[in-house]
């Protein structure tokens, strides 16, 4: 903060959230009691909350323009019958955040790709590499798929070179340790890898996009991977994590009205920490998920953002 601090030439300006997510005051720095006199820093009365909001909306719209959707007026991806065109992680991003849903899909404010994403696309590419080889009868070696992230590779986003190389160390041990555990699999047999899917409700006027990373064939039914690079360790929370989760809901609900049955499990797959959350889902939970994406369609269209 210090050297940052030094380093203005012609202008400062320091900001600090005022609230926490859950709307409680958060305390500032006391770094920014060192700098400021104790007024300056105090948090404003929490009155002003709704004029806060206001004001920041106001400034929001100055860089991209309300687009003045009257409620009688279509969303941007909603057609002419009524019908929505959304993709999986657009409802997943509505359900965790709808204003974040509202600035991305109706403002069109994208938000721009973070180092953790572009690690995870990066890994994601490289496992769709190998299980299109295994398909094609031709498997990349681990040589070749290690060619494949260091010509893909980017230091782009990271704070310095010192932090891109932990994270590209930490992507090739992370491939190796997938090769390794792929290669030892014979318990499942590869059916899809990257698989596009649309789930159409029609009783919601919903039509749903999106991609399965990988499924395969168990000794016991159909089993459904989705990958992710984040750092979580306890199996135990993940099993819970993927039961809830809407994106696995929905990729078996896609399976169902494919196929005509469901999975037999989902997995969400921590691949850098080698941890794994599995869970069957029944006909219940399917079904109730089913009639959850038309309540959030419904909640859409009414502008609950």
């Amino acid at each position: 903060l210090y050297v940052a601090i030094t380093r203005a030439k012609r202008q400062l300006l320091i900001t600090a959230p005022l609230r926490m997510a859950g709307g409680r005051n958060r305390k500032p720095s006391p770094f920014l009691a060192e700098l400021f006199e104790p007024e300056a820093i105090a948090l404003p009365e929490s009155g002003s909350d709704q004029a806060d909001l206001d004001n920041a909306i106001a400034k929001l719209h100055s860089f991209a323009p309300h687009s003045g959707l009257a409620p009688s007026d279509r969303l941007p991806f909603e057609d002419a019958d009524g019908w929505l065109e959304l993709s999986v992680t657009d409802i997943d991003k509505y359900e965790r955040c709808a204003y974040e849903f509202y600035l991305e899909r109706v403002l069109k404010i994208r938000t721009p790709v973070g180092t953790p994403i572009q690690f995870g696309n990066l890994l994601h590419g490289l496992f769709h590499d190998y299980y299109r080889s295994r398909k094609d009868g031709d498997p990349l070696s681990l040589e070749q798929l290690t060619e494949h992230l260091n010509q893909r590779w980017s230091d782009s986003g990271y704070r310095s070179s010192e932090e891109a190389s932990v994270d590209r160390q930490r992507a090739v041990a992370t491939l190796s340790s997938f090769y390794q555990r792929e290669e030892q699999a014979d318990d499942r047999q590869l059916l899809t890898t990257e698989e596009g899917f649309r789930l159409v409700i029609p009783e919601a006027k919903l039509r749903l996009r999106g991609k399965i990373d990988a499924s395969f064939k168990t000794a016991d039914g159909i089993e459904v991977r989705d990958f992710k690079t984040g750092r979580k360790h306890d199996a135990e929370k993940l099993a819970t994590d993927a039961k809830n989760s809407l994106q696995l809901r929905t990729y078996a609900l896609a399976i169902q009205d494919m196929t005509g049955s469901a999975p037999k499990r989902v997995v969400l797959d921590y691949i850098v920490t080698g941890t794994e959350g599995s869970v069957e889902l029944s006909a219940t939970i399917l079904k109730n998920h089913r009639a959850k994406l038309a309540k959030i369609a419904d909640s859409i269209r009414a502008r609950h953002f």
